[in-house]
């Protein structure tokens, strides 16, 4: 009876509803499908020390650079079940705060002296002729990131014949940062 008592006591202790707090350490974050945001706020954002430049077996590591060559950050580009998952993180500080489209062009070059234009026009990924939108806030601190999904495609069509670049393009229209997807 008395361990029939004990073991009720447990089971009830176990079923605890009364919310517990997280440690401090716990991060948590919802994906842009569960939280309705295209873009997640992330003031926070950091890139790591020292970018992993091996490419994943399903996706690239792409670099991202100024017109003096200044590492600004990093886009990962993975491909899920029929689309392309997009994180692009910047630090550092090296870019004005704003809203910069994010593009993948025709070419992969990027050639800072004419302004990353050899890297082309940036391409429609979504069959029509307009450009897929996507658009990556930077704070005042110069810290941005973006999460998205490129929809019906995979890393490898990204590149097309003469490769692909990420080009970011400041609310004036000029070419502020580039990076090469090398997927080879």
């Amino acid at each position: 009876m008395v361990a029939a008592a004990l073991t009720s006591a447990g089971v009830l202790a176990a079923c605890n509803t009364e919310a517990q707090p997280a440690p401090d350490s716990a991060t948590y974050s919802m994906p842009a499908v569960f939280t309705g945001n295209p873009v997640p706020p992330s003031i926070n954002a950091e890139i790591p020390e020292e970018i992993d430049s091996a490419v994943p077996v399903n996706g690239a590591t792409v670099p991202l650079t100024d017109r003096l060559d200044t590492p600004l950050g990093v886009a990962q580009l993975k491909d899920l079940s029929g689309d392309v998952s997009v994180e692009i993180h910047i630090s550092g500080g090296h870019l004005d705060p704003g809203l910069y489209k994010v593009g993948f062009t025709e070419y992969g070059r990027c050639d800072a002296a004419g302004g990353f234009r050899s890297a082309g026009a940036v391409r429609s990924l979504l069959g029509g002729a307009t450009p897929l939108d996507l658009t990556l806030p930077v704070s005042s601190a110069g810290v941005g990131a973006l999460e998205s999904l490129i929809p019906n495609t995979n890393v490898a069509a990204l590149t097309g014949q003469g490769g692909s670049a990420i080009v970011l393009t400041s609310a004036s229209g000029e070419r502020v940062a580039c990076g090469v997807v090398d997927t080879s």
